[in-house]
């Protein structure tokens, strides 16, 4: 998508969505062709993926195993959606692996997991206990439908903020929205609603200072056109909430 033809602030930015990957491309072949357009910006991306570890662990050693050419000692956060209790031990797993060959190289991991999730408090208690010693490395990505008791018990952990918009006709200028999860975040529900203005808040009020990524795959079916009017309008909306984080922390902001 042409960002800079909407005329908003950080068009130069932008994530990997492992949904646009072709079939007969391999892991390595999407990742280095993805990346090449921000090596010149210096910025490592984050790659969004609706992966489980407790069912795609195949296609997640592939991306983990790939060596894309990005600047030395860079780290590229893979986003995985734990989707069940299912998922604890294999994601503790990768974590494990990649901190040990970290610590064996003395030298930063060229992948390293984020974790989304859609579980109650007792899952995250049994994850943080799993993890032991390397919870304090592990990156949590927030979505707009975590509870307070759940941000308030992993909230040291979030680094990621996701922002979701569907189509223009569900995004509404007083902040609500409805989204189609699956498509967007890989989560069990088909569409649920949120309202920005009030994740905003939730943020500002626990304190978190995350990165905040705009998730908006698109699909096949829709023009640039298309996307860049829901884009727009979702932007608009999206500065005046940002305004809401701001008052809070200089240092978030969004990657499209």
């Amino acid at each position: 998508m042409e960002l800079p033809e909407i005329d908003r602030r950080w068009f130069k930015s932008h994530e990997l969505f492992w949904g646009y990957k072709q079939p007969d491309e391999s892991a390595e072949e999407y990742i280095q062709k993805a990346v090449k357009p921000l090596l010149d910006s210096g910025r490592v991306p984050i790659l969004i993926t609706d992966l489980d570890p407790a069912t795609d662990m195949k296609t997640i050693q592939e991306i983990i195993q790939s060596d894309p050419k990005v600047l030395p000692g860079e780290t590229i956060l893979l986003r995985l959606a734990l989707k069940s209790v299912k998922s604890i031990k294999p994601a503790v797993s990768i974590l494990k692996k990649l901190f040990a060959g970290a610590k064996a190289k003395k030298q930063m991991p060229r992948w390293w997991p984020l974790l989304q999730a859609e579980f109650d408090i007792k899952c995250w208690k049994m994850l943080k206990k799993e993890l032991g010693s390397l919870w304090k490395y592990t990156n949590i990505a927030m979505t707009p439908f975590m509870t307070t008791e759940v941000i308030l018990e992993v909230k040291d952990q979030i680094t990621v903020a996701q922002f979701f918009l569907g189509e223009e006709k569900e995004i509404c200028a007083n902040g609500d929205m409805i989204v189609n999860l699956k498509t967007c975040a890989g989560l069990s529900a088909e569409k649920m609603a949120y309202n920005l203005f009030d994740y905003a808040k939730e943020i500002k009020n626990n304190q978190l200072s995350p990165t905040c990524i705009i998730c908006s795959p698109s699909k096949s079916s829709w023009s640039i056109q298309k996307n860049q009017k829901r884009l727009k309008k979702y932007i608009r909306v999206f500065e005046n909430a940002s305004e809401t984080l701001w008052s809070h922390s200089g240092n978030i902001m969004p990657n499209l």
